[in-house]
């Protein structure tokens, strides 16, 4: 599990993870989300993904209020980066929008000792009152070398 935080105006915490409790058998991940207003006491893990696995997810609030946006991966038989928004402070969700133009084909992974490596950098901010998702995505390997690539999208 990688869990992403964030502070929201009023200081409200954010937790997002990936996680596979809400599947029977645990089969494939969701992202879920929790709030603490005081870091101690949190809410129940809540799902905001369903339906595909999601992993890796990085969150963000708007300093302006109200709007926050998780950006994340979709593994299946190939890999995409969505992103999923609240205009409400965490509410109701909008559906996932996909940012990848092209879908990462799981073959084209770096393979390490542990398995194949799927890229860790994700990221997402506000920035004059959008959304900025930073993430990464391979490409076919040429030549028998891989290539990797990082993309920036404005929600």
């Amino acid at each position: 599990m990688l869990p992403a935080v964030d502070v929201d105006p009023t200081g409200r915490i954010r937790v997002a993870w990936h996680d596979c409790s809400f599947r029977r058998g645990c089969l494939g991940n969701d992202v879920v989300l929790s709030t603490s207003a005081d870091g101690v006491v949190w809410t129940t893990p809540r799902r905001i993904t369903s339906g595909r696995s999601a992993a890796i997810p990085a969150i963000a609030s708007d300093p302006a209020g109200g709007r926050i946006v998780i950006v994340y991966y979709v593994v299946g038989t190939g890999i995409d980066a969505e992103l999923v928004e609240s205009t409400d402070a965490g509410t109701s969700w909008d559906p996932p929008r996909r940012l990848s133009a092209q879908t990462m084909a799981r073959n084209w992974l770096p393979e390490t000792s542990g398995g194949a490596m799927l890229a860790d950098y994700i990221s997402v901010s506000y920035a004059v009152g959008r959304p900025l998702a930073v993430w990464a995505l391979a490409s076919e390997p040429a030549g028998g070398e891989l290539r990797q690539a990082i993309f920036a999208t404005r929600g």
